[in-house]
């Protein structure tokens, strides 16, 4: 689990980067994008530099305490009438960028649509199971760390003799 010191620092280092940057807002990822979208709005209208928001929100502060991997959602400003007045991209390195500095793990595939990974749990790809698996048949939506890829057919896992991985 991450040290909330480091966090707080990285979302200092947003505030200081020109962003609104708010943890633990809001209820939700809508909540939190609107009513932070009308914040940017707010402050560019009293003069001040504000390129854009990140933010975790409520959701999100529960699965940081439990411990398990979370997101940042963060976004360029937006006018009244709903127009990105900005890239989405840059805003996110930017993110990433103060999250490294304050030593904060994280995984971001580089594209705008997707929220910014957390790293908080250290997961183990193979474990010694009590007995062998022979086939697993999927048929659904296999979820993945960052991504959710369409899986049908048969699928056979071998048992790793290895007590180690």
């Amino acid at each position: 689990m991450i040290e909330k010191r480091k966090l707080n620092k990285a979302f200092k280092l947003m505030r200081e980067a020109g962003l609104i940057a708010q943890q633990n807002f809001c209820c939700c990822r809508s909540c939190a994008t609107c009513d932070l979208e009308k914040q940017v709005r707010q402050s560019i209208g009293r003069g001040e530099v504000c390129i854009g928001f990140a933010y975790y929100h409520a959701q999100d502060e529960d699965i940081r305490r439990s411990g398990d991997d979370f997101y940042i959602g963060y976004g360029p400003p937006v006018d009244e009438k709903g127009r990105v007045m900005g890239y989405y991209a840059p805003i996110g390195r930017l993110v990433c960028e103060c999250l490294s500095k304050a030593g904060v793990p994280y995984q971001w595939n580089g594209r705008a649509s997707n929220r910014i990974m957390v790293k908080q749990t250290a997961r183990r790809l193979c474990r010694k199971r009590s007995r062998p698996l022979k086939e697993l048949r999927l048929s659904k939506v296999a979820v993945m760390p960052v991504m959710q890829a369409e899986v049908s057919g048969q699928l056979t896992i071998q048992e790793n003799d290895n007590s180690t991985c």
